[in-house]
């Protein structure tokens, strides 16, 4: 059986600290989307730099915070992004960026946004609960949550789940995380668990499930394809592999989508995506990876970070006196070669100290410090240090700088510091939330009025990139109380990114 990478081990090189410790450099900076220098070539070894000096253009990694967007704590502008996911047809449909949530972003030259890619590692029903390991079954694959803060972001919780406790079998749960060898206790060879990142319940049935894998025991034979992820044997005879013309093969990291009930642990493909890196980024642009790393090769100074391998040889890491090692969360950045390495200018390890979780916008739902929303975060700020706050406290629609962290008890973000920037104002740029009655609705314009209990009406418009709940339909919004979240334009309307109802 062939064994992907991600499961590849060495014993005797769990670090290559040394290596890079002799590469030199500066700490890499986390308030910056933009990186100045093409990825160094390992001598010998690799295809050359081009000579122009390339942009960032591709970023994999995990939602840690909104203002811009937030991925592993470096802020990138997604104001003009559309939020996508794929559906089982192959079709991209809007959707909306949540805490803990896999994203893929495309950069543009200037390092914004264009495109916010959600991707989901899972959608199904949960099977099996072992409550002893903290861990359950879906779609045949096991999903565990993570309580160690240097091996990623910690599981963010979400859709009525407050703890690990809620989670009940038969709920239909989204599951956003990184696969990674399964080493728990009488866990079978070469499998993989998923490390959560978010779990989400769902509370309608699904009419799509989801999959996320490495492919095992690929099988041709009398025209019908299958293969395995973790105990899923996946029937892809008659689905649609993406991109067009690609080929399955072992190891190959893939993303599986049906529209039929998944019986004795058995998937019959609508839709396979292949994902590679490598193939996915721009040509000659760089790109930021952020995953656990899964192995270490102290000899050639590299690791196996998302499937992808990293040379570290010329990159600048930071923390300073950190350690790269098998099980540590790690971003980096550089340049891909013609061999699919990827040259490593900076590699930054996950940073326990620091806070994991950072919410720029208005305050929503606000019942006490202990219990308000910000972007749609639930936020407990009871413990926080608070600054440019005015006399009377925290109040509904106040614009705030939030930094925080989760923990596993609690849905949500404990506030360790709260900035108050401003109060109901208008401020242009800024994405702010809403709510109010809908009325005098307009598909032609795409507009419609939003009038809030107290204070001024205002004038809403969407666009194809906004995102509505899945309750909600442009043309029925009338008499509806809203919940928008949005920026308002230079002539006062407000541009709606999410338009969902004011539960």
């Amino acid at each position: 059986m062939h064994t992907p990478a991600i499961l590849i081990r060495n014993a005797l090189a769990l670090s290559v600290a040394a290596c890079l410790a002799a590469c030199g450099g500066s700490t890499s900076s986390d308030s910056t989307t933009s990186t100045s220098s093409a990825a160094s070539t390992a001598s010998g070894t690799s295809a050359q730099t081009p000579a122009t000096t390339a942009s960032l253009s591709t970023v994999v990694g995990s939602v840690t915070g909104f203002g811009s967007i937030v991925v592993d704590s470096v802020h990138y502008d997604d104001s003009s992004a559309s939020v996508i996911r794929a559906k089982s047809s192959g079709v991209l449909a809007n959707s909306d960026a949540r805490l803990g949530q896999r994203v893929i972003l495309t950069l543009d030259s200037r390092g914004a946004a264009t495109k916010v890619e959600v991707l989901p590692e899972l959608e199904g029903a949960v099977a099996s609960i072992n409550a002893t390991l903290s861990r359950f079954v879906v779609n045949g694959l096991n999903v565990a949550v993570n309580t160690d803060a240097a091996a990623g972001p910690l599981t963010v919780f979400g859709g009525g789940y407050t703890s690990f406790a809620d989670i009940k079998t038969a709920d239909q749960v989204e599951i956003h995380g990184l696969a990674k060898a399964d080493t728990a206790p009488g866990a079978a060879a070469n499998t993989y668990v998923v490390q959560a990142t978010r779990i989400e319940k769902q509370s309608d049935p699904l009419i799509e499930m989801r999959a996320g894998g490495y492919v095992q025991n690929l099988a041709i034979s009398s025209g019908k394809t299958t293969f395995t992820l973790g105990s899923l044997t996946v029937d892809a005879t008659a689905s649609d592999i993406k991109p067009a013309g690609s080929t399955l093969v072992n190891g190959q990291y893939v993303s599986v989508q049906t529209t039929q009930a998944i019986t004795a642990n058995l998937l019959s493909a609508s839709t396979i995506r292949i994902i590679d890196r490598k193939k996915d980024s721009t040509p000659n642009q760089i790109v930021r990876i952020a995953s656990e790393i899964s192995a270490v090769d102290t000899a050639a100074a590299t690791f196996v970070l998302d499937g992808v391998t990293v040379s570290s040889k010329s990159a600048a890491l930071s923390p300073t006196g950190a350690k790269v090692a098998v099980g540590v969360y790690a971003r980096a950045t550089g340049l891909f070669d013609a061999n699919g390495v990827l040259q490593a200018t900076e590699i930054k390890l996950r940073d326990e100290s620091a806070p994991q979780v950072e919410i720029r916008g208005t305050v929503a739902k606000f019942t006490s410090l202990a219990d308000f929303t910000v972007r749609g975060v639930p936020v407990d700020g009871s413990a926080a240090k608070l600054s440019d706050c005015p006399a009377a406290g925290i109040a509904e629609g106040q614009l705030l700088q939030v930094h925080g962290s989760i923990t596993l008890t609690s849905p949500k973000v404990n506030a360790s510091a709260i900035e108050c920037i401003g109060a109901q104002a208008s401020v242009a740029g800024e994405t702010l939330d809403r709510k109010g009655l809908a009325s005098s609705i307009n598909t032609v314009t795409k507009t419609f009025v939003l009038t809030p209990r107290q204070g001024s009406a205002v004038t809403v418009t969407w666009t194809d990139k906004t995102f509505f709940d899945k309750k909600l339909s442009a043309s029925a919004l009338a008499g509806i109380r809203l919940e928008v979240e949005g920026a308002f334009a230079a002539d006062g309307s407000l541009l709606a990114r999410k338009i969902s109802l004011d539960d």
